[in-house]
């Protein structure tokens, strides 16, 4: 072979080469070989990309040529691409994607403005927007901002714009509720100039995505056109209104409960007197009869009681603030849950428990749990028992209890007969009282056995944590009212409610984790290494606190007898404690190093092992086919 022959093998393997790369870019289909299948698109994007009935354009606004954007944003940019790209090629035409560069001053930037895509300042001056909007028809939905902090929800937040942009009415949220969330007033009842009650804070922020109507507990039904229940401190409900709570998760539409061993609210409005005299009505709430069909564990009459997780409040006594373990300021939360994910603190009053019982078919996603070091206490000791005496009465049961969960799944009927009479008529059938359903008698109008496909009910033990004192402080500046939250209360409930009132399809989705891996390995080496240690280390520390504390003894003693120059003996003794106390660090800095020596050895092997390993493979196939040749040649010859 002459060297003319060489060089147009050589141009002809690097056209192929490119042409390869090029053609391997139009054929559909990948293979993600991410642990968390990152670039793989979840079965409920996929549905909901087999639902879209009208195309949907996607623009991805992104400062890719701008100056001073931080390199993890464009590697982030990057990983939304293809991730897009997924959607496209999955939605068979439905998906119409558009990637978009907003130069300064130009239309795109105007554009990106109009649509809601949020501009940050970089350090440099100059602004980057990154962001994405839906739009279908006249519907827009945008993604102001996409944040590094949310990767792991990257595919929840693009589908949830896609289902978005779908929508063109708020959907509608009802109410029921023993607690006045909503503004109710009676007619001829108003006194003259007597000011109207605002709705609970949570209500007013629901209203910005939600139609809401509240629900009369004695209606005995749910209107057909409300699209998620939210049922908040249930009391003494008719049998017609549970059955229709039933029928209404049963039929697929999601619900949020939230039941309460200990109302702290109705206990205001009571009077701790009469609570602790006993006289006071019950603030508990509980739905026995759906829970022991729908497989909830459940016991209204105790409350948790965490040491981890107990609030700072004034005592009374010296208006000097202690812990009270009923009061839960819980600030570790389901962070691989989009509802969850983002919230840094709650404060949970008087909460209760709950779990599943075992085999009954359901999937429980825990949102909020206690500590490790709470316990299970009864509800009465709240009456009477102050907070530092409570503190007495925990046994840590080294459990963590379930205070707020997602449970989804089929779930069986509380009404196996059908639907329940009224209750007035069933007063006056006495024989009815004894039999297996507690005195109800049965219709034969149908009704729903199980679930049609999977239920999603939201289920917390507090109710309190919603009321205005808990959640917000108002604030009243210049007659101009406002409020600054306290915690995250409000968001967790709008968060829920927008994340259950979704499709199905987005309920399904999880968090993914990131395309940044940590290193496992050099962390287990790490916690090896601690562990071989860090025995010696504590030894050690313990050590240098004692000489240094000895020293310093020795040198203000000196100070404070002003004495300018020391006895032979307290020389002798400061020189022997500096003497140790610079063999105990030297130790220590010896340990710290060898703590670090497997990291470091690791990392020269996979030095060297990058640095020779591919050369090598090189150099051997180079050989081979070198030798395979000539052997060719020789036996031509």
């Amino acid at each position: 072979m002459n060297r003319l022959t060489q060089w147009i093998v050589l141009i002809l393997l690097i056209f192929g080469l490119v042409l390869v790369n090029f053609i391997a870019s139009f054929i559909p289909g990948q293979i993600d070989f991410t642990s968390s299948k990152f670039y793989t698109l979840s079965s409920g994007t996929q549905d909901l990309l087999d639902k879209i009935e009208e195309p949907i354009d996607l623009e991805f606004y992104f400062s890719r040529n701008t100056e001073g954007i931080p390199i993890l944003f464009k590697n982030y940019a990057t990983r939304i691409e293809e991730l897009l790209k997924q959607y496209e090629n999955s939605a068979n035409g439905a998906i119409r994607l558009k990637f978009i560069d907003p130069r300064p001053d130009t239309k795109e930037e105007e554009a990106a403005i109009r649509v809601g895509i949020s501009g940050q300042a970089l350090g440099n001056g100059n602004t980057l927007f990154f962001g994405l909007v839906a739009i279908q028809a006249d519907q827009e939905k945008a993604i102001p901002a996409f944040n590094l902090q949310r990767e792991p929800f990257l595919e929840y937040d693009i589908s949830r714009a896609i289902y978005r942009v779908q929508q063109y009415q708020l959907p509608r949220l009802g109410i029921l509720s023993s607690l006045p969330l909503i503004r109710s007033v009676e007619p001829g009842y108003m006194m003259p100039q007597q000011q109207l009650a605002n709705d609970w804070v949570v209500v007013q922020e629901l209203r910005n995505f939600f139609e809401i109507s509240g629900i009369d507990k004695e209606a005995g039904l749910i209107d057909e056109s409300i699209d998620v229940l939210a049922v908040i401190h249930p009391q003494d409900l008719p049998s017609k209104m549970a059955y229709a709570i039933d029928q209404f998760l049963l039929s697929g539409r999601p619900i949020v409960l939230a039941i309460d061993p200990s109302s702290t609210f109705q206990k205001s409005q009571i009077g701790q007197q009469a609570m602790m005299m006993g006289g006071g009505p019950n603030t508990s709430s509980n739905l026995p009869r759906l829970f022991e069909a729908w497989g909830i564990e459940y016991d209204p009459s105790s409350f948790i009681a965490d040491l981890s997780y107990a609030s700072m409040v004034q005592s009374g006594i010296g208006n000097q603030p202690i812990r009270y373990p009923a009061w839960l300021s819980i600030n570790k939360l389901n962070t691989d849950s989009p509802p969850t994910a983002q919230l840094k603190n709650m404060l949970l009053i008087e909460t209760g428990s709950f779990n599943l019982k075992e085999d009954n078919g359901l999937d429980l996603i825990p949102l909020i749990k206690s500590s490790t070091q709470s316990d299970t206490l009864n509800v009465n000791l709240l009456n009477f028992t102050p907070p530092d005496a409570l503190v007495r009465q925990i046994n840590p049961t080294k459990e963590e209890k379930v205070i707020a969960a997602i449970i989804n799944g089929k779930f069986n009927t509380a009404f196996p007969e059908g639907k329940p009479d009224d209750e007035e008529e069933l007063k006056n059938e006495e024989n009815n009282k004894s039999n297996s359903l507690n005195g109800i008698k049965i219709n034969t109008e149908p009704s729903l056995k199980e679930s049609k496909s999977s239920s999603t009910l939201m289920l917390i033990a507090d109710s309190d944590f919603m009321a205005d004192q808990f959640s917000v402080e108002q604030l009243s500046f210049l007659g101009l009212q406002s409020i600054r939250p306290l915690n995250d209360n409000l968001n967790f409930v709008s968060n829920i409610l927008e994340f259950i009132s979704g499709s199905e399809d987005l309920i399904s989705l999880r968090g993914k984790g990131t395309a940044i891996r940590p290193f496992i390995i050099v962390r287990e080496l790490e916690m090896k290494a601690q562990e071989r240690y860090q025995i010696r280390y504590d030894e050690l520390q313990n050590k240098l606190g004692v000489v240094q504390s000895k020293l310093n003894g020795l040198l203000e003693q000196q100070q404070d007898q002003q004495n300018l120059i020391a006895s032979p003996e307290v020389r002798k003794a400061i020189e022997s404690f500096r003497i140790q106390e610079a063999e105990t660090r030297g130790e220590l800095r010896e340990i710290r190093k060898r703590l670090r020596e497997d990291i470091e050895k690791l990392n020269r092997t996979l030095v060297l092992f990058n640095l020779i390993t591919i050369p090598t493979l090189i150099g051997f196939l180079s050989l081979y086919f070198f030798r395979k040749r000539s052997r060719r040649q020789k036996l031509i010859e």
